[in-house]
């Protein structure tokens, strides 16, 4: 499923069981505590364990709900409700013929805190109790003030039996600063969730035996952050004495431990291997055999899963592996080192092609655009910009096309098209001074469908601006073009955009029109066709138009 990357059942979640080989019931029990409360915030630095103590702490428990990998595109609002509405329908089972939860449509962008209240009381309505709507990673969106504000609204709609989880590498900002005071918002913070020395005993004893003095050291030196003592206790276990250990207490010493310990002392092949699995956020089983060329990839992420050593797992119709944060980038640092930039090129290509494959789009994207494949990522956006508008999410059309360089958005008809279409309910105006410029282009390249499309867009711009209607006639002879293109160069919902939109021009400005019984009788075919739902409900809204103005 598309986007199904970003969101997991918890009923699904599977992470490094730590927690089944310690006693973690001081931090249970403070967060059954806090649970009582609507929302807990766990902020802790990398590494501190925090994913692994909220995935145990739900599983003891036996909660469902959802648990959300948040990234930089939910800065766009309309990103996280779509994403949440794909995990609730997998959650709950529901079939194609229920309803699903709403987009974030243009219609709503001037009231999103409404819109946000209204779909969050939906959305735990419809989940069993005990429930929790889990947000990891939330330093990822950068402290987007929208993202905020709808997560704080969560929040404060959150009924008995669920509860909000945030799992973040800092603490709540000023935005958070009503619900803290309201006690509706618990903070776990670093010192609460720092390593005890008996917690401390039950992770090292997973690697080595030790004496007393051994541990209260090994204790010290990791200051109870779980990623440093994981560190010293595999250096531990391959045979490293104690006094030839030092703390690692900041991230260049983590990589030089993954360097020394991890990554230089395997052979190249499997060197080989991390480095190219590094490129993928998510690494299904049969995605890490055919990235790499070699069949013992998933043996080799099963192996750093079952050692705890920095990498995870989820269920699903095959195992889905991902490193950790810190591993991620460490590994993709040294693809820089130990790559070629040919051979960057290469393994960055492969993965985003497999990515696209899976439907993973956003990640498919951000590699093209990382490695500055322009082209590829130009075709990226024209193939799934319709489905993203349609989801309502415009906003990442507009993102992705702005990071493409500008003289190639300048002389392609057809970004400029779907970047203004992305535009059309949020700023007419500004949606067509985009098409316009696509007309022009289109018309220099004698693109006829492309100007046919962006004549339907201005139609569409006008109308729902709903205050000037004269500028109409000069797009209905561009929209005549459309009886000129051959047989079957129009899909479903070309055609539809363009015969409605003719349809309504023509109702406004030329009621005598030759074409008009045409477009009628098309329209109604086609709403009854396969065409895009939000294509058909402006084509009906068109058709009602002309029937009530023409009896």
């Amino acid at each position: 499923m598309a986007g199904e990357s970003r969101t997991t059942q918890l009923a699904k979640l599977s992470r490094p069981r730590l927690y089944d080989a310690l006693t973690r019931e001081r931090l249970f029990g403070l967060l059954d505590e806090k649970s009582a409360r609507p929302a807990v915030w766990i902020a802790a630095p990398p590494g501190a364990g925090k994913t692994t103590l909220v995935a145990g702490w739900l599983e003891s428990r036996g909660s469902s709900g959802i648990w959300y990998q948040v990234d930089a595109g939910d800065a766009d609002p309309a990103s996280v409700f779509y994403h949440l509405g794909l995990a609730e329908r997998a959650l709950t089972h529901k079939d194609r013929k229920s309803r699903p939860l709403p987009l974030l449509t243009p219609e709503h962008l001037a009231d999103v805190p409404g819109f946000a209240r209204r779909y969050y009381r939906e959305l735990f309505a419809r989940l069993s109790r005990p429930a929790a709507l889990v947000l990891d990673n939330f330093q990822e969106a950068g402290g987007a003030p929208i993202l905020n504000e709808i997560v704080r609204i969560a929040i404060e709609n959150v009924p008995q039996g669920v509860c909000v989880i945030v799992v973040s590498r800092t603490l709540p900002g000023e935005d958070f600063a009503l619900p803290a005071a309201n006690q509706t918002v618990t903070v776990v913070d670093w010192e609460a969730i720092r390593l005890n020395r008996e917690e401390t005993r039950s992770i090292a004893q997973l690697y080595t035996r030790m004496d007393e003095r051994l541990l209260d050291e090994l204790h010290e030196r990791s200051g109870g952050w779980a990623a440093g003592l994981i560190l010293l206790a595999e250096r531990l276990r391959r045979g490293a004495r104690m006094e030839d250990l030092s703390a690692p207490d900041s991230l260049q010493e983590v990589f030089g431990y993954f360097a020394g310990e991890l990554f230089d002392r395997t052979d190249a092949e499997t060197r080989r291997m991390l480095l190219q699995l590094s490129y993928l956020p998510n690494i299904p089983a049969s995605m890490a055999e055919t990235l790499t060329g070699n069949a013992a990839a998933a043996r080799l992420l099963e192996q750093l899963y079952r050692r705890h050593l920095f990498t995870d797992r989820r269920h699903g119709s095959e195992p889905v592996y991902q490193f950790h944060a810190l591993f991620r980038a460490f590994l993709q640092h040294r693809a820089t080192i130990e790559m070629d930039l040919d051979q960057q090129s290469a393994i960055t290509k492969n993965a985003a092609g497999l990515l696209e494959a899976k439907q993973q789009f956003e990640d498919a994207m951000s590699l093209r655009l990382s490695a500055g494949e322009w082209e590829a990522a130009g075709k990226l956006v024209l193939k799934v910009a319709p489905q993203m508008i349609g989801q309502s999410r415009w906003r990442i059309v507009e993102d992705w096309i702005a990071a493409l360089p500008e003289d190639q958005v300048a002389s392609n008809c057809w970004l400029l098209h779907w970047r203004g279409t992305a535009w059309i309910g949020v700023n007419p105006p500004y949606a067509r001074a985009i098409l316009e410029q696509c007309h022009r282009v289109a018309h220099g390249a004698g693109d006829l469908l492309c100007e046919v499309q962006a004549a339907a867009g201005m139609v569409e711009a006008y109308f729902l601006e709903y205050a000037v209607f004269t500028p109409l006639d000069r797009w209905i002879p561009v929209l005549e073009k459309m009886f000129d293109l051959p047989d079957g160069m129009m899909d479903l919902n070309a055609e539809l955009r363009a015969q409605s939109a003719m349809l309504i021009a023509v109702v406004y400005r030329m009621p005598d029109h030759a074409r008009i019984d045409h477009c009628v009788r098309r329209v109604d075919e086609l709403l009854r066709s396969g065409a895009d739902v939000n294509l058909r409900v402006t084509a009906a809204t068109y058709l009602t138009l002309y029937g009530s103005f023409t009896g």
